[in-house]
């Protein structure tokens, strides 16, 4: 799995963003459906790279659109399945600092859950991990 944080002056909101795959091997997917559109095969680091992009711009969008809108309006955005924030396989998802979730279209029964323990299939604590991360400055998980 890997997500992307960035922070940038909206920290203060306590809540952070993050892009996550919807799927476990979306940038082999993607590259698949590249190779299929276009003809031309792609390499999984050209694909990887490309996919690293679509991710850094989705976030920078939705850190414009909360700029922009508010808190409130923006969580509403990315809690919608068929909005803006949900784009091939990537969606944005939003906790604040205590791992309650905020945002989640892709499963909104968990929303407003408190998620601090949730743990992956090796036992790895992917909410607190991911509040570490985003409480240092962001990055990548």
């Amino acid at each position: 799995m890997h997500t992307t944080f960035r922070l940038r002056g909206i920290a203060s909101f306590l809540t952070f963003l993050a892009l996550a795959f919807a799927l476990f091997g979306a940038p082999g997917v993607l590259a698949q459906e590249h190779n299929r559109a276009s003809g031309v095969k792609a390499t999984t680091v050209e694909v990887k790279e490309d996919y690293k992009q679509e991710v850094i711009s989705l976030v920078d969008r939705a850190l414009a659109y909360i700029k922009e809108n508010g808190k409130e309006k923006a969580l509403a955005s990315f809690n919608d399945p068929d909005g803006p924030f949900v784009k091939n396989g990537l969606y944005v998802f939003a906790y604040d600092f205590y791992g309650v979730n905020k945002a989640l279209a892709t499963n909104p029964a968990l929303v407003g859950k408190d998620l601090i323990d949730m743990q992956d299939a090796n036992g790895k604590e992917i909410i607190k991990d991911m509040i570490r991360i985003a409480q240092g400055g962001g990055g990548w998980y």
